[in-house]
């Protein structure tokens, strides 16, 4: 048998072998410190042994480990028989419990008892010094036991409010899932008024039936674009919590790099014209086609370059392509604002928007960041950036030449493994 400080306790008949036990032995009167000693030798008892006096050796207690602790306590001659319990009062404020055997004189019955009560594990009378060894050996072996009794109990009690924990957790996640529900739904009806709003201020922009003044005209593009807006905080919230419950399906297919990216390009070409900005596509030579959900892998961009082009105000926005062994890199390059170190760390989470003046005047609906991270680690690929305050920002993702399943994306050479060549 064996506990966490390397003691070994071998049941016999004879006194217990122990080895690698380590004693602290503390008395007032050091004459009789020789015979404990000699005794446990004696007994085959492999140990090691510090002395303390009794006012030193709770401190000892405390920065020392030690597996038991023999109390040598001798009667005064001249003065009355007290408790040994008196000079050892903060015993029980120790945080570990060691099993402590108390050798003396005798000291009478009703002390005796007394010290027993007290939680004194051994008790040894100084004319049976012989029977130190198997006192040490049985205290040990007591003190063993109800350790591990504890350890049971604990690991019973952990047991029960783990289980009770994961029967939390599993309502909570359901009750989350029904209200995840709920605004799927409410958010899904949103669509087609929102769409019917749009459709009536488009007709009056465009003075279908009959001119606008300048105050009307201001209104009606106010509330044009407040609906583009709530519209498109519906469709990635949709889209987002579809990824999320794992509905989501990627359509790959074999994609012209080049058409994809002047289709994105194009779609944020009159808002980067507006702002007088310069759109550059660099794509290298020797990239052709790729293999991607066509849809999804547009929506990427054009979340990115629309960003790019609502916080930047003079320059140019470059969309960059490059290639790897493995890998298909999209670089969304512009001469904007750039974001802190500090507000990189928020951008990629649902909701999440810097506030900045300039990022609070072009509010985004704050999850085009999020909802294109998750299209494109269900690509099996990674995006980042990379900002500096006022040198611009330059958002990075890479997809594989060929399908990867996602969760095995670990490394580069586990990627490199799990091709899926179509």
């Amino acid at each position: 048998m064996s506990n966490g400080s390397g003691l070994t306790l071998h049941l016999l008949t004879k006194p217990s072998l122990i080895s690698n036990l380590s004693l602290l032995i503390i008395t007032d009167d050091n004459s009789n410190l020789d015979t404990i000693v000699e005794t446990l030798e004696a007994a085959n008892i492999d140990f090691t042994h510090h002395f303390a006096a009794v006012n030193e050796s709770r401190l000892l207690l405390l920065e020392k480990d030690y597996d038991a602790v023999i109390y040598d306590y001798t009667v005064s001659k001249t003065r009355p028989i007290e408790s040994p319990i008196s000079k050892i009062k903060w015993w029980h404020t120790l945080p570990v419990t060691l099993p402590l055997v108390l050798v003396t004189d005798p000291l009478g019955d009703e002390m005796a008892v007394e010290c027993i009560q007290y939680g004194i594990d051994g008790y040894v009378l100084r004319n049976k010094i012989d029977q130190l060894p198997q006192i040490l050996t049985k205290s040990l072996a007591n003190s063993l036991s109800l350790h591990q009794n504890k350890h049971f109990k604990c690991v019973k009690k952990l047991t029960v409010l783990n289980q009770q924990l994961t029967e939390e957790n599993h309502q909570l996640q359901n009750f989350k899932n029904k209200i995840e529900d709920y605004i799927c739904d409410l958010i899904h009806e949103l669509r087609s008024p929102i769409a019917a709003i749009l459709g009536f201020a488009r007709m009056l922009q465009d003075e279908i039936y009959g001119s606008l003044n300048p105050k009307q005209t201001q209104y009606v593009s106010a509330t044009f674009t407040t609906g583009e807006h709530l519209l498109e905080l519906v469709n990635n919230y949709l889209d987002l919590a579809k990824i999320n419950a794992n509905q989501e399906e990627l359509e790959r297919e074999r994609l012209p790099v080049e058409d994809i990216c002047q289709a994105a390009l194009a779609i944020i070409e009159k808002k980067s014209r507006d702002k007088g900005l310069k759109l550059i596509l660099d794509i290298e030579d020797n990239i052709d086609f790729c293999f991607a959900d066509n849809l999804r892998l547009k929506q990427v961009l054009v979340n990115l370059l629309s960003n790019a082009v609502k916080f930047t105000k003079e320059g140019s926005i470059t969309l960059q392509v490059t290639t790897t062994k493995d890998f298909l890199n999209f670089a969304v390059i512009d001469t904007g604002i750039g974001i802190s170190e500090a507000d990189c760390q928020k951008l990629f989470q649902p909701f999440q928007q810097i506030q900045t003046l300039l990022h609070r005047k072009y509010k985004g609906t704050g999850l085009g960041l999020a909802l294109s991270r998750k299209i494109v680690e269900l690509h099996g690929g990674k995006i980042t950036l990379t900002s500096k305050i006022g040198e611009g920002t330059c958002f990075n993702f890479f997809i594989p030449h060929y399908f990867v399943d996602p969760t095995s994306l670990s490394s580069d050479s586990n990627s490199t493994n799990n091709r899926d060549r179509r």
